[in-house]
């Protein structure tokens, strides 16, 4: 089938119409002030600057993100940003992640490295970036224009490019195009494409070496790398190798998360569910209910002895809210992270630019090690989950329950097992929860191991020298292997069985120990006696997923198919084939459910073919050559694209529009560009086995009872189909002549996003499970009184999204004679974001506020905004960068409305380029007489600390100077670090220091 969309603009055409004639009538007034220069003025060629304060060639060719044609414009219809080596070194930032995640363009829903618990459904280690505020899935993220391959397990079924397996080293600059880009690159570039480009065409070396900290000085950071190149003009070699390694941070290191809003009621000492019977028969407190049940725990500092008599009782779990278990005592916040690896490029030249042979390899190695609190273990008895059961405290060969509770059948326990340290004389499982607190920390390592190979034909300058090809194919492949130390939850209930011959010295299964595990105790009172218990439960599962693309692709281009009074017209053509496989591969005991915390995973196994082609051409339709009032140049750019994916038959042609006109000359730019998108779920969405996730959720069938650890299976759909998108871009780009070095632009944009896939809130689910409107797929499972047990949910093509703003920019160069001030203000206002969830549902407003009402970890941000300020004076350079992020809203605990606080950053550089010092060799010199002579002087040989000195810049600086900590965040007392985790961490002030020599 071929899938159009329909065009709907609204706020886009209102806004740009008024905006175009404001600009117009503000540029028309300033142009007509400036006066002529007289006729026996001496001119000389000025520098240029981009939008970005970048320094450009007016005449060169190159290619732009977003277009497949090469220009020598300046200023093109796409609104492409450039970060340049120069300002990516200026940042203070050390990774990929991080120079891209501070820029403005970016808003929530990318993927963040802290707060990003592990589990089966989180990608802890791997990080990416989202922008406008759309998903991860929207943004199309690229290396050297070519696709790689995304991380193998999806974040929250998510599935991204990992920026952390992209060293910081090797990057020569990235290029953000700020709109769609489907008919260049693919239809699922929907908010826009960040392209990576690396170092190709380096000439020497450079040697960098940075350690920073924290104020705390408790995460440190080493980074390091070398840079290298080498080449004649026909043969060139460049590479990179880096190393980079950063300690962790724990919740409990900042007082502002060492306790969270919400302590959890999966506990040490455990919340036990018992009888009201077999409470009476240990002599206990009981709490008459209809259900027969009720809660008790062991006292505080127990060592597992302590009579039913000293036991807290109630109706509800007795550790729970105020008397919860702290996790953030134990989770780390940033996990430990090592990374290493290598990358090489090479070209060459065949028969000069006509025919170049090019290729490049990149290997990188990314561990982390995380930690979280001992594994919680949700309700005792949980559909779809191991039951975990304490035997009762006497052995009943008959399998009856004389004090009721769960029935031998019910849990699996074997008639005759007991537990001697049980005070209640019942099997204690169904709505029990646990901390297993006594096993120590939940430990994850992931390793990735990222591949890449490219290898391809080039040419230029064909035919009548404006023809030009590139083909080319990329290999990648990340296999991701994740090591846990967690706890086997059918070892847990052998160990709490005395009958169990684990416990017999004469059974070839003895352990060690001839006593049971002891679960009443409390684990700040450690029971020596459990030690070899906790050794023959803890368990090492380990899962690897491998993600693996291969592309092939082909484009010819030229710049002047045909002559038009304007100039050429350039015209472009193509065709790109993909292979994509995913494999997920859990550990056995994954597959068996057998981990505590975690249902069982399946493996998952697919893959896809898609086909491609594409064609697009610039036509000029004024110029310099045939220039008439209001019109000094007018281009107009189409394009088109037609996929086809082939593992479900589904096919689609998008177009793309773009315009250029410049009216009075080119220091004014208006653009504007139109165009269709198109995404296909990705494997991950469509095949991958069951996640298991706990979320917020408020019973509407209990009183609106908050649960901020609802049990949450997610599942997969092969049925899912297609999103389609639309995108408007429209803006100006102004360089009034009047003031030197000034650059201003802004743009407008929009972007239509239907048939999202997404899988429900968990609210909106118990909604309609009270109206009886539950969606296919959706289940809310409870206990026969009432209390949930576990919801799943279903990928759903349900969501429709609809946002619009505008971007912002501002640079401005000023030499002096006491140096050169640069200030670069880029800023991003998102005026509307709105979203349906479901199909013929309410539409939400949700600029400025949170993306997550249970968590809060971050917002739909109204305002994001970077201004520096620079000055650089003889081989000194210092900038000062403000970063702003708004706040949002959020609801507290008590569902109150409430504002999450903005933040000002502030970071601090300074740099020294020692070169400024050397005294170079003099050379030749010109006597009185006219006749050329040597210099004799000694001064014109560099000493040995000429060398030393010479290309060695030495680096100090400090982000977020004035120690600013992340604003609070409630989440409906929901959130687990009280603070938007997603957007900030907890590193606080961080002071670096730098050394890089060229070589």
């Amino acid at each position: 089938m071929i899938r159009i969309g329909l065009t709907k603009i609204g706020f886009f055409t209102t806004a740009f119409a008024a905006g175009l004639v404001t600009l117009f009538t503000m540029v028309s007034g300033a142009l007509a002030q400036e006066p002529s220069p007289p006729a026996s003025q001496t001119t000389t060629t000025a520098r240029t600057f981009n939008e970005n304060g970048t320094e450009e060639a007016s005449t060169e060719r190159v290619f732009v993100t977003g277009s497949a044609i090469p220009t020598a414009a300046e200023v093109g219809p796409n609104p492409v940003i450039n970060v340049t080596r120069d300002l990516i070194n200026k940042t203070g930032d050390r990774t990929t992640e991080e120079v891209l995640r501070n820029l403005p363009i970016a808003n929530a829903n990318g993927v963040p490295v802290s707060n990003n618990e592990n589990g089966s459904n989180t990608a802890v280690g791997a990080a990416t970036i989202a922008l406008r505020g759309f998903d991860a899935r929207a943004t199309l993220i690229l290396l050297d224009g070519r696709r790689v391959a995304p991380y193998p397990t999806g974040n929250r079924r998510v599935v991204f490019i990992d920026l952390n397996t992209i060293p910081e080293s090797s990057i020569s600059s990235i290029e953000i195009l700020k709109d769609g880009a489907s008919t260049t690159y693919g239809a699922d570039a929907v908010a826009g494409v960040v392209n990576i480009k690396r170092f190709h065409d380096y000439k020497g070396a450079e040697a960098k070496i940075e350690y920073g900290n924290t104020t705390d000085r408790d995460s440190g950071t080493f980074n390091s790398s070398l840079l290298f190149g080498v080449g004649d003009g026909k043969t060139n070699i460049s590479g990179t190798l880096n190393y980079y390694h950063r300690n962790s941070i724990f919740n409990h290191d900042r007082d502002y998360s060492a306790v969270p809003p919400f302590l959890s009621s999966n506990a040490s000492p455990y919340n036990l569910q018992v009888t009201n019977a077999a409470v009476a028969e240990a002599g206990g407190v009981v709490f008459p209910s209809t259900s027969g049940n009720q809660f008790a725990s062991p006292p505080n500092g127990t060592n597992g002895l302590a009579p039913a008599g000293s036991y807290l009782y109630g109706d509800g779990r007795p550790r729970s809210g105020p008397n919860g278990f702290n996790f953030n005592e134990f989770s780390s916040s940033l996990p430990d992270s090592e990374r290493y690896g290598g990358y090489i490029a090479m070209d060459h030249k065949i028969f000069g630019d006509q025919l170049v042979v090019y290729a490049d390899g990149m290997y990188q190695n990314v561990k982390t090690h995380n930690e979280l609190a001992a594994a919680a273990t949700g309700n005792f008895q949980t559909p779809g989950f191991s039951t975990i059961a304490i035997p009762p405290r006497e052995a009943n060969p008959a399998g009856t329950t004389p004090f009721g509770g769960p029935t031998y059948a019910e849990t699996g326990v074997a008639p005759g097992a007991f537990n001697p340290f049980n005070p209640f004389n019942q099997i204690i499982s169904g709505g029990t929860r646990a901390r297993l607190a006594e096993f120590g920390n939940r430990l994850f390592d992931n390793e990735s191991d990222a591949y890449l190979a490219t290898l391809g034909f080039r040419g230029d300058k064909l035919f009548n020298g404006t023809w030009g090809y590139d083909a080319g194919f990329r290999y990648s492949q990340i296999k991701n292997t994740t090591t846990g130390t967690q706890v086997s939850i059918s070892r847990f209930n052998r160990i709490m069985n005395q009958a169990d011959p684990i416990f017999d010295p004469a059974s070839s299964e003895y352990i060690g120990t001839t006593v049971a595990f002891n679960p009443f105790g409390d684990f700040r009172n450690p029971i020596p006696a459990n030690q070899a218990s906790v050794g023959f439960a803890t368990v090492h599962p380990v899962d690897i997923d491998t993600s693996k693309l291969a592309t092939l692709d082909a484009t010819i281009y030229t710049t002047d198919l045909f002559d038009l009074p304007a100039g050429g017209i350039g015209f472009a053509f193509g065709g790109q084939f993909r292979r994509e496989t995913l494999s997920e591969d859990p550990d056995q005991l994954n597959l068996n459910g057998d981990i505590a915390g975690n249902s069982a995973i399946a493996a998952a196994h697919g893959g896809r073919k898609s086909y491609a082609l594409f064609v697009e051409t610039n036509i000029p339709i004024f110029s310099e050559k045939n220039a008439v009032t209001g019109f000094h140049a007018l281009d107009i750019n189409a394009a088109g694209r037609y996929e086809e994916f082939r593992n479900n038959n589904t096919n689609v042609a998008v177009p793309k529009v773009g315009v250029r006109w410049q009216p009075f000359d080119n220091s004014f730019t208006l653009r504007f560009t139109w165009g269709l998108g198109f995404r296909e779920p990705s494997l991950e969405e469509l095949y991958s086995g069951p996640i298991s996730d706990i979320q917020p959720s408020h019973d509407p069938k209990n009183g609106g009872a908050f649960e901020p650890e609802t049990t949450t299976l997610v599942l997969s759909s092969p049925n899912l189909q297609p999103e389609d998108s639309e995108t408007y871009s429209g803006g100006f780009v102004w360089t009034p002549k009047g003031v030197p070095g000034l650059t201003i632009s802004t743009d407008l944009w929009q972007i239509d996003r239907t048939g999202v896939v997404q899988s429900a809130f968990l609210d909106a689910v118990l909604a309609r499970e009270v109206a009886g409107t539950l969606l296919p797929g959706e289940v809310v499972e409870r206990l026969p009184d009432g209390t949930i047990t576990r919801i799943i949910v279903s990928n759903r093509n349900e969501a429709s999204q609809k946002a619009n703003g505008v971007d912002f920019g501002l640079q401005y160069q000023l030499p002096t004679s006491f140096g050169t001030f640069t200030s670069t203000t880029q800023v991003t206002y998102l005026n509307s974001f709105e979203v349906q969830r479901v199909a013929g549902g309410p539409t939400e407003q949700l600029a400025g506020v949170t993306t997550d009402p249970g968590a809060s970890q971050e917002g739909y941000y109204r305002w994001r905004g970077n201004t520096s300020v620079d000055w650089s004076w003889k081989g000194l350079d210092v900038i000062g960068t403000v970063r702003l992020i708004s706040g949002f809203i959020e609801q507290d605990a008590d569902l109150n409305t409430v504002n999450v606080d903005r933040r000002w950053l502030f970071d601090l550089q300074a740099s020294y380029d020692f070169s400024s010092l050397v005294s170079k060799p003099s050379g030749p010199t010109s006597s009185k007489d006219g006749k050329t002579s040597v210099s004799t002087d000694a001064s014109g040989e560099m000493s040995f600390w000429d060398h030393m000195l010479n290309g060695t810049t030495f680096t100090i600086g400090c982000n977020n100077v004035f120690d600013n900590d992340p604003p609070f965040a409630s989440g409906q007392g929901g959130n687990s670090v009280g603070y938007p985790g997603f957007t900030y961490d907890a590193t606080g002030r961080f002071y670096y220091v730098r050394l890089t020599k060229k070589f």
